[in-house]
């Protein structure tokens, strides 16, 4: 019988029912789940619960109708991450995902993107450029970071190799949510009065293609720093910059489309070559 197309690949099941952090990470960030293919077994459930509490905190924005109503969903995040290991803990699908994977939450880390994520609820985390590509990086890095903790099995240290990676590579994807979250619209106000001195007219409306540019010049900078520590990491901890791929995908249809940001796909794989990739690794091959 035909399997339905939206069930998962039988091997990808590998005979075992998804969590329900599988099931959020298959639905809604389809290359995220294919990423967590080519992690140990070890590593594999904390791995995923954090891609769905990265997604799951992402996603808020787009949940609530005003600011104040995500300033109180992402509380209720911040309290029930901190009193994980209390007996009370992990009502949450995500959250008892979390604590049976004994997943690592550095503190610091943790309180980056929750504050990250809770500027952002406004239109724009920053009034000017410099602030945006600070708010970029803090919230680029700690998602990088916060993946790389659950591949680095017994160890309590992040290795040195995926926190240097993670500092330019950050920068380079924090800089694509932002454009997606955000809008060339958004963005040109902010350019416009980093550029004028805090002074905006309507002249940035004509500047939404120098706004995308300036995105994408700054990410392909970001990328080419990252290029060569991406080299050098251990191939344990690469699937946990799987992002740079589709933020090297994204920076070439924006290269193309311009300020036409609609035409972005910013969550769909490549199919062909994901699966590609997922085979390759099933057999040892990367």
């Amino acid at each position: 019988m035909p399997q339905s197309p939206s069930a998962p690949p039988a091997d990808l099941l590998l005979s075992k029912p998804l969590s329900a952090s599988a099931q959020q990470l298959y639905s809604g960030a389809r290359g995220a789940f294919l990423a967590a293919q080519l992690v140990s077994d070890e590593c594999r459930p904390g791995f995923i619960a954090m891609l769905a509490l990265q997604l799951e905190l992402a996603n808020i924005r787009y949940q609530v109708t005003e600011p104040l109503l995500g300033q109180i969903r992402l509380t209720w995040w911040r309290e029930q991450l901190s009193a994980m290991q209390s007996p009370a803990a992990g009502q949450h699908p995500i959250l008892q995902e979390l604590v049976a994977a004994r997943a690592k939450l550095p503190p610091a880390l943790l309180d980056h993107l929750l504050t990250a994520q809770a500027e952002a609820l406004d239109y724009l985390p920053a009034s000017n450029w410099p602030g945006l590509q600070d708010w970029a990086q803090r919230i680029g890095r700690a998602q990088l970071l916060l993946l790389a903790a659950q591949l680095n099995n017994a160890a309590a240290d992040i290795p040195a190799a995926a926190q240097d990676l993670a500092q330019p590579a950050g920068l380079a994807i924090g800089l694509l949510q932002l454009l997606q979250q955000c809008g060339a619209a958004n963005l040109a106000d902010a350019l416009c009065a980093s550029h004028q001195g805090g002074h905006q007219d309507n002249t940035h409306q004509h500047d939404l293609s120098a706004a995308v540019a300036t995105v994408r010049t700054t990410a392909e900078q970001a990328l080419q720093q990252a290029a060569p520590l991406l080299r050098a990491l251990p191939r344990a901890q690469r699937p946990a910059f799987f992002s740079l791929v589709a933020t090297q995908r994204l920076l070439r249809q924006l290269a193309s489309h311009g300020d036409q940001l609609s035409r972005l796909d910013y969550h769909r794989p490549d199919p062909w070559r994901a699966w590609r990739l997922y085979r390759l690794a099933r057999a040892g091959k990367i």
